[in-house]
């Protein structure tokens, strides 16, 4: 029996059809398919609908929370800045601890 080497069927498909997919994924998740191959790589910067969220977590200590509310501000960012299309068709931002108003103000104006 012999067999098939698998085949990338997918990566085949236009960046439109592939950009479709990942508008039904989170962000977070769409930008972690950069790293099936280079076809993928900035594919998530097409994408029209960035949908961020970020999660709760334990209050306890503020070092901590201040930390991770810096890095969802970060990787929003670094998201927006790569971005490949002139418009947003929607934006969506949920977050459940302190986020500057004046980054999220910016996110939103982009």
């Amino acid at each position: 029996m012999e067999i098939e080497s698998s085949v990338d069927r997918i990566s085949d498909l236009p960046d439109g059809v592939l950009c479709h997919f990942l508008s039904f994924l989170p962000t977070k998740v769409a930008v972690l398919t950069s790293i099936l191959s280079t076809r993928w790589r900035y594919l998530y910067t097409l994408v029209s609908n960035p949908d961020f969220e970020m999660g709760f977590w334990d209050g306890n200590d503020e070092e901590i929370d201040a930390e991770k509310s810096k890095q969802f501000m970060n990787f929003i960012d670094r998201v927006l800045f790569f971005r490949n299309r002139p418009s947003i068709v929607n934006f969506r931002l949920a977050c459940y601890q302190y986020v500057d108003p004046l980054r999220a103000d910016a996110w939103i104006r982009a």
